[in-house]
């Protein structure tokens, strides 16, 4: 069996999703998103990750802008994200292609915090595989 420690190192670390055409609704501060299936036991977006949306059929100088929202919350079937102010205030219903990325940087740290902590504190601190009990001093 693996030691707990070793199987820190198989957790995905980055992924990306994309979405041809979509379209957001207001909800308060957000721009919500509709999804399908979101809620997993091990969601693949979490808070965090990032979105880029632009809007393939603008002209102009927005013909080439990329926007880069962030993930605020999920939800059971629709997540909320915070774009660029501009964005955010201008954005009329108008469908965007968007890309997922999961960065996973704090899970990175976390994993490091961890593989430190058991080369100088020992797995057995970390992982207890049992038990011992000591009196207690009077």
């Amino acid at each position: 069996m693996k030691s707990p420690a070793k199987c820190w190192s198989v957790l995905p670390i980055s992924a990306k999703i994309n979405r041809e055409r979509a379209y957001f609704k207001r909800e308060g501060k957000y721009l919500a998103l509709a999804t399908e299936n979101l809620f997993e036991p091990r969601p693949s977006l979490v808070i965090g990750d990032r979105v880029k949306a632009d809007i393939p059929w603008a002209e102009g100088e927005n013909a080439e802008r990329k926007y880069i929202g962030v993930i605020h919350e999920v939800l059971r079937y629709r997540i909320l994200i915070r774009f660029d102010y501009n964005f955010q205030q201008r954005y009329n219903y108008v469908d965007c292609r968007l890309e997922f990325y999961f960065p996973r940087y704090e899970f990175r740290k976390q994993h490091y915090a961890i593989s430190r902590a058991a080369e100088n504190l020992g797995e057995q601190f970390l992982f207890l595989s049992r038990v011992q009990t000591r009196e207690c001093p009077h």
